[in-house]
């Protein structure tokens, strides 16, 4: 049986910003490159603030002047999320030391990068104090890396899937 999905987790400390953001503009460009099918999404918080919140306002206004889907909920990070994710990409080195400190082992651990480690490496940073236009920039440097990260997991999924041997 063939699994066609890499699935990818998106985490902030909140998931009302940054990782919604990165969530939704992710399932936009592979549905743009034809590879949606092989990719699975979804976002969440390292925090319990805003569980069950919609998107702040200006991240969905920016996700939605740029096409892109808009999730629909805050959630936090579970221990299931470690098991079931291929990838967990943490918005800021603060997150991704939080989220590796409670994997429940070294196969979570190694789950967890930077979203920017595609790319120049470094913190996405927090619009959530700011302006539209700190949200559109966020958008922007997500998108760079992002379009790297789809190179990098399609490069890594042969077209046919992968084989699932359980």
């Amino acid at each position: 049986m063939s699994h066609p999905t890499n699935r990818v987790l998106f985490v902030c400390s909140g998931n009302i910003c940054r990782s919604p953001m990165a969530e939704g503009l992710f399932r936009k460009l592979v549905q743009d490159q034809g590879v949606a099918a092989r990719f699975e999404a979804d976002s969440a918080a390292t925090g319990r603030w805003h569980i069950g919140e919609a998107p702040d306002p200006r991240a969905r206004q920016v996700l939605e002047d740029h096409g892109a889907p808009v999730p629909k909920a805050a959630r936090q990070v579970t221990q299931r999320d470690y098991d079931y994710f291929d990838f967990i990409l943490a918005m800021d080195r603060g997150v991704a030391k939080l989220l590796k400190r409670r994997a429940p082992d070294d196969a979570g651990r190694a789950k967890v990068a930077l979203v920017l480690d595609a790319t120049v490496g470094g913190d996405v940073p927090d619009p959530y104090f700011g302006k539209g236009r700190d949200f559109e920039a966020v958008y922007d440097l997500l998108e760079t890396a992002l379009d790297r990260w789809i190179i990098l997991l399609t490069a890594r999924i042969p077209a046919g899937g992968i084989e699932d041997k359980g």
